[in-house]
């Protein structure tokens, strides 16, 4: 897989106000040691951090004709600007990366009227879009005729607006998207970079190139440290004798269950158990003797302990 991970997470996540500098900046090394090629920042970040940590490219997220020259300082790799700002007659004299929605039959003579306006400096696009649901060939169509018409990378950060972001992001992953943008903590617009790792290696058993695990591990810790994360509903949903990591159906909305943690012994014999010990105390055995029997069956098949075959509701297998 060749496909540039980048992080949004420090323009777009909420930030605590009390995060300290010291955890931001940890958090960036973090993400440089797990692989991730890009991370955007803006005004409000390098103004905390004053220095940036090196060993990873950065976006600087252009929201002030002023912010050029800062650009220019730092050598950012790319100065953001969205499609939305170009009223503002901003003309950078250094690499732009133009933020734009996907619009259909339209997105070429968009980004030929963005060039005008910015003295032709586009070197990559980022097309923010929910892209509609597609099926994994009419993804790759899709991705093959966005390379084919525009001749510089791109940079396809999928909303959630559908909950079909993560679903979005695996099928641009295999159909050789330049790029995918994600943010590491909770915000309910974006698809989540842990969930993404997660269900490549434990669903496609795949392992991204140049991903590092325990930097991976580390940005998710610093993540929890520096920002707030945005509650979702549909998470707190109890899925019986599974843990809750899990992703989202697309075509239902329901949850997948992406990891099985089965629940103690005990706990999934509740049923059958009970049916049991009622019988139990019906018959003249000694404790001992029932307890013993109980133990024994319950490693046994589960429908065979069921109250239609212990109070004879089951009357055998029918023609």
């Amino acid at each position: 897989m060749k496909t540039v991970l980048t992080d949004i997470s420090l323009c777009e996540g909420e930030l605590l106000p009390d995060a300290k500098a010291a955890d931001i900046y940890k958090y960036i090394k973090s993400l440089a040691s797990a692989g991730i090629r890009y991370v955007e920042i803006d005004r409000n970040i390098l103004q905390k951090l004053r220095k940036l940590p090196k060993g990873i490219g950065y976006i600087y997220r252009v929201t002030r004709p002023e912010d050029v020259d800062i650009v220019k300082i730092y050598k950012f790799n790319y100065a953001l600007i969205r499609y939305s700002d170009l009223f503002k007659k901003i003309r950078p004299d250094i690499p732009v990366m133009l933020e734009m929605p996907f619009v259909e039959r339209a997105y070429r003579q968009m980004l030929g009227f963005a060039q005008s306006r910015l003295g032709g400096r586009i070197t990559a696009v980022r097309f923010c879009d929910d892209f509609g649901y597609k099926t994994l060939g009419e993804m790759r169509r899709f991705v093959a005729k966005i390379r084919n018409t525009i001749p510089i990378p791109v940079d396809f950060c999928p909303l959630n607006s559908h909950k079909t972001a993560l679903d979005c992001a695996l099928k641009l992953t295999f159909s050789g998207a330049d790029c995918i943008s994600f943010t590491v903590p909770q915000t309910n617009r974006f698809a989540r970079l842990r969930g993404y790792i997660t269900t490549l290696m434990g669903v496609y058993k795949i392992r991204p190139d140049k991903i590092d695990i325990v930097g991976l591990i580390g940005a998710a810790m610093y993540s929890d440290c520096i920002f707030r994360e945005v509650e979702e509903s549909p998470r707190e949903i109890s899925v019986p004798f599974f843990s809750m990591t899990s992703s989202v159906n697309a075509d239902t909305g329901e949850l997948v269950p992406l990891i099985p943690d089965f629940m103690p012994f005990k706990l999934r014999n509740v049923e059958y158990k009970s049916a049991l010990e009622k019988m139990m105390s019906k018959t003249e055995l000694d404790k001992e003797t029932s307890d013993a029997l109980v133990e024994a069956v319950k490693y046994y098949d589960v429908d065979l302990c069921s109250d239609s075959v212990l109070y004879g509701k089951h009357k055998g297998l029918k023609n």
